[in-house]
Formats: C-alpha cells, structure tokens, sequence
C-alpha cells in the first residue's frame, strides 16, 4: 500500500525537511499551514499572516521503508521532528485521488500550463509557445488549486501580456507574477507585506528561470505610485483590502490600463465594484465556486 507521511514543524525547517524526503524517495511533497497556525486568504494592509508552523506531507511507494525514511529525518533534523510524523497508508484507489489532487496539470487559455516540478509535459504542452509554470501543489502561498488563483490566470491567459508592464498585489507564491513574466510581459513587479511570501515568490521564480524578470518590493500603499504607471494590475487578496486600495491603484494605471481584482465573494462583487466605479470601467469577469473576478479598464477622464 502507498503511504503518506505527514511532519509537524516550524516553517524555518521546510526547505531541510523536503530535501530530506525527496533524496529519499518521495514522489510528491505538499506543504499546509498547521491546524494551530493563525491563516488569512491573504490580509488586509499592516496585518501579518502567522505561518509558524506547517504539516509537510509526503507521498512515498510500497516499497519505499518508512523506518529508513525516519531514520533520515532523525538524523538531519532530530527526533522531535521524526516523532512528530504520522504516517497513513493508501489503498490504490486512495492513493489515485491523492494524486489527482495533487498532480494534475492545470492548462489556462491556449498556452499557460501550471505543474508540479516532476510531472512531465502533457500532450499539447511541449509545444515551442507554451508558457510552463512549475510549482508543487499545496504551497502554503498558492499554486494554482484555489478558485481565485484559477480566475487571475485565466485573465493573464487571455490576453496579449507580451510586452506589457505588470503588477501582482499580494503576490503570494508569485504564482501570478511568474505567469506574467512566462506570457512575455516586458516587466513585472510582485509585492507583498509579508517577508515570507516574498521569499517563496524569489524562489519560485528562480525554479521557473525567470528571477531577472520580476521585480520584488514589499508592498506599502502609500508609496505604490512610486512603481507608476503598469499596464496591468492583478489583485488576488480579499474584498475589504480591494476596497481600500482604489485610489492607489487608479493611480498606477494610464488610461486604459487594465485591472482583475479577485478574493471577492459574489456577494461583494456589487460592493466591490462600486468602490472602483470613479475611476474604472467594470465588469464580472468570471466566477467559481462562489468566488468571483472583477475585470476594470482605467477611464481616461478620471483623476486619480
């Protein structure tokens, strides 16, 4: 039977950790917030997200030995680590959901692919124009599973990036940022309040070779037009945060400048919107699973 083993650990220890299980065999790591760590979507301005601590799974075959796995561990990073593991065995079919949650391919527009590391490239994804984004499922900051993720890169899929300057609010992993900088734009920025985030963003853009091309700064609003003008804004946070940031993201933008804001319930995109409506052009750009994405145009008699 396949088997899943599950740490406890602090989130400094992530990195030593998931190198261990993978020179060991594991076929797939996911990282979670621990059920004791305080986690928000993503905050509003001057509020830190907690991620003290995280569950790193591992996937691992039936003849992988688990005792020599935890011996490893043991060994790297001591016996409380090794102690804190739960292990779960997966009959076949158990084990073909787990991989289907964890693995399968994501494809937005005609061109834009998000993989985990180790898959190889599907049917249709090796050709010369595909933009192939690596990132393993279960990233504490987001790696394309949540519907509002899905919403922004569909956006950034259906449009002609190449050549664009872009912004990524509330970057998280980068995952929306490194699109952008794989689609062609000419120059992305990625921002965050939160250290971390902005560590896995760098990370992550090195694993997709694209570091030189996205810019990284934490993200205060009271210096954002310092970074104007950016011919596409994408916001993936929360509703209350959008909404307070209005004003500073008019500001970014020229006139017909494009902006996807997402984190929105259906039943605040109507809230949402109005907040927007002095300066933009909007309209529901899609919806998933009750969440929602306002699409807006930057008007051209509106002052910022």
């Amino acid at each position: 039977m396949w088997r899943r083993l599950v740490f406890s650990i602090d989130s400094d220890q992530e990195s030593e950790l998931s190198d261990c299980l993978e020179q060991h065999g594991a076929i797939s790591i996911s990282l979670e917030p621990d059920a004791d760590t305080q986690v928000l979507l993503e905050p509003g301005p001057g509020e830190q997200p907690l991620w003290g601590r995280l569950r790193v799974g591992a996937l691992y075959d039936p003849a992988t030995s688990v005792d020599l796995v935890l011996d490893a561990v043991r060994t790297r990073l001591g016996a409380s680590v090794a102690m804190s593991c739960e292990v779960t065995r997966l009959d076949d079919r158990d084990w073909e959901a787990a991989w289907r949650e964890d693995v399968e391919p994501l494809c937005f527009g005609s061109r834009l692919w998000v993989l985990p590391t180790r898959m190889p490239l599907p049917a249709g994804a090796d050709a010369a124009d595909q933009a192939i984004l690596r990132l393993d499922p279960g990233l504490a900051f987001g790696s394309g599973r949540h519907p509002t993720t899905q919403l922004c890169l569909g956006f950034l899929a259906e449009r002609p990036i190449r050549g664009l300057r872009v912004m990524d609010f509330g970057c998280g992993s980068g995952i929306l940022a490194i699109a952008a900088a794989l689609l062609g734009a000419v120059k992305v920025l990625a921002t965050d309040h939160d250290p971390q985030a902005l560590i896995a963003c760098r990370q992550n853009a090195v694993l997709n070779d694209c570091e030189s091309d996205v810019q990284l700064f934490a993200s205060d609003p009271s210096t954002l037009h310092g970074h104007a003008p950016v011919d596409l804004l994408v916001a993936n946070i929360l509703a209350n945060p959008l909404i307070e940031l209005a004003p500073a993201f008019a500001g970014l933008l020229e006139p017909g400048g494009e902006i996807a804001l997402s984190g929105i319930l259906e039943d605040q995109a109507s809230m949402v919107a109005s907040a927007y409506a002095p300066w933009f052009e909007v309209r529901l750009g899609g919806a998933r699973e009750g969440w929602c994405r306002l699409d807006g145009v930057r008007k051209s008699d509106a002052v910022a």
